[in-house]
Formats: C-alpha cells, sequence, structure tokens
C-alpha cells in the first residue's frame, strides 16, 4: 500500500478516537493482510496456470499422438490408393491393348472382305462383258442368218 494511503488511514483510525500508536499497528495489520491477500491470489493463480498448463501438455500430446496415428492410417491409404490406381492403369492399358488388337483384326478382315469382294466385282464385270460380246455374236449370227433366209426366201418368190 502506498505511504500516502497509509498515512490516509492513520488519520482516519486517530479521528474516530484510536491512539497514535493504536492506528500505526491496525494500518499495518490490515497493510500486511492485504499484502498476504495479494500474495495468496497471485500464488493460487500461479498454481492454477501450472495446473492448466500441464493438462494443455497433456492434451497437446495426445493431439500429437492422434496426428501422428492419422497421418499414419492416411499414409497407409495413400498406398493401397497407388496400389489400386497401378492396377486400374495397367487392367486399362491391358484392356486397351486388346481392344486395338480386336479393332486391327477386325479392320485387317474388312479390308480382305473388301478386297476379296472388289475382285469378285470386276471378275463379274469382265464375264459379263465377255457374256455381251458372246451374246452380241449370237444376235449377229441370228440376224445374218435371218437376213439369209430372207434373201433365198425373196429369191425363191
Amino acid at each position: 500500500m502506498p505511504i500516502t494511503k497509509e498515512l490516509e488511514n492513520i488519520r482516519k483510525f486517530e479521528s474516530v478516537g484510536f491512539t497514535h500508536d493504536q492506528a500505526e499497528v491496525l494500518t499495518e495489520t490490515l497493510e500486511q493482510s492485504h499484502v498476504n491477500g495479494q500474495q495468496n491470489l497471485k500464488d493460487f493463480l500461479n498454481i492454477k496456470f501450472n495446473e492448466m498448463d500441464v493438462k494443455f501438455n497433456a492434451m497437446d500430446v495426445q493431439f500429437n499422438a492422434l496426428r501422428n496415428d492419422m497421418d499414419v492410417k492416411f499414409n497407409a491409404m495413400d498406398v493401397k490408393f497407388n496400389v489400386l490406381r497401378n492396377d486400374v492403369d495397367v487392367k486399362i492399358k491391358d484392356f486397351r491393348s486388346d481392344v486395338d488388337v480386336k479393332f486391327k483384326d477386325l479392320r485387317n478382315e474388312i479390308d480382305f472382305r473388301f478386297l476379296e469382294t472388289r475382285n469378285e466385282i470386276v471378275n463379274l464385270e469382265f464375264r459379263i462383258r465377255a457374256s455381251h460380246a458372246d451374246l452380241l455374236m449370237k444376235i449377229f449370227a441370228i440376224v445374218a442368218g435371218c437376213t439369209t433366209i430372207a434373201v433365198a426366201v425373196a429369191k425363191l418368190f
């Protein structure tokens, strides 16, 4: 307590009938209890802060343990996902390869069938032309024969 406050308290006690010595003792007692009260409050607060610090440290240790456990689990999941991703990539590549092979085989077969059909059409065209030529010669022969018969009949009459 500041000295001015102490002097004020002594004057107040003297004004209500206490002697100077009694006022000093009473003021000193009040000041000592005030100092002790502040010290007890400081000690109490320090104890509580220390308890809180211990609790927070324990919680921090638990949190770090949980975080480490979660990191381990997430890393394990990441490894599993990478394995699955690699497996899927391999299967997709195999599937694409199989599909590519099948499409190439199909394309080759279609090309072969197209060439075969084209050759058949060309052969048929040649046979049709030959048949037309043969047919035209037969028609010419028939016409010539008919003309010869007509001329012979005409000479008879």
